[in-house]
């Protein structure tokens, strides 16, 4: 443990600086994400969604707060869905030039046109602080059955890398 230690206090601190959840730095996401709902004692059903999650940071380098908003396939019926997010940052992937990528847990309440009642969350990954990557389980507390979902989605709002002189 001892050399752990050592080891880490050897690294350069430009490896630990933070340049995601920046302060008052926003995401506005929009991702397609495909998965599956399990009603209880039913089969397995395909289930699609494409949602729009806006984000803002509140704690920086920790936590975001915003919204989503989308709309949801399955089982031949169509529903729209709303509620609040939270992303709590757990991993930054840092390199001399900045964040390569970072690791949220996601969690999510979301109410739907359908009664449902889905409260859950998972995994994302944001890499280049542009393209996204999300694992997500639902519980809809409301219809009795589970959502499990992994999507892909694009960041439209990031802050413009200026270059560096070399002088």
């Amino acid at each position: 443990m001892k050399a752990f230690i050592f080891l880490i206090a050897l690294l350069p601190a430009q490896l630990f600086a933070q340049t995601e959840f920046k302060k008052r730095s926003q995401l506005l996401a929009l991702e397609f994400l495909q998965g599956f709902n399990r009603p209880q004692g039913g089969p397995e059903l395909y289930l699609a969604d494409l949602r729009l999650a806006y984000q803002y940071t509140v704690v920086p380098g920790i936590l975001r707060l915003g919204a989503t908003a989308g709309g949801a396939y399955s089982n031949r019926t169509a529903s729209a869905f709303a509620g609040p997010t939270a992303a709590l940052r757990l991993l930054n992937l840092n390199t001399e030039m900045g964040s390569v990528a970072n690791l949220q847990l996601l969690l999510e309440h979301l109410w739907g046109t359908g009664h449902q009642k889905l409260a859950g969350g998972g995994l994302r990954a944001a890499l280049g602080n542009t393209v996204l990557l999300s694992l997500l389980a639902h519980r809809d507390y409301h219809h009795d059955y589970w959502n499990f979902q992994f999507g892909i989605g694009i960041n439209f709002i990031h802050e413009k890398i200026h270059p560096v002189n070399p002088d």
